[in-house]
């Protein structure tokens, strides 16, 4: 979890290995998860909130192929796991 990352707040980045990542953003400070974390399904690792540039609660979701942030392209993940 990380306040960075401007205007989406705290958040949470999963890597899924094969060079696919999946962001949490907008989640309140009780984030579950830390760095290193290995997560399973299922699992709660934040919870929905209005962190960051928000007008109200809600989850932001974000598919890439590459490291958010760091060079990574935003993807529609009905192309991955449809």
């Amino acid at each position: 979890g990380s306040p960075c990352g401007g205007g989406y707040g705290n958040q949470v980045v999963i890597d899924h290995g094969n060079n696919i990542y999946t962001i949490y953003a907008h989640i309140m400070t009780d984030v579950r998860v830390n760095i290193g974390d290995t997560v399973t399904r299922g699992q709660v690792i934040g919870f929905m909130a209005d962190s960051g540039s928000s007008t109200g609660t809600h989850l932001h979701l974000g598919v890439f192929t590459g490291v958010p942030y760091n060079g990574g392209k935003s993807i529609d993940p009905r192309k991955l796991w449809s």
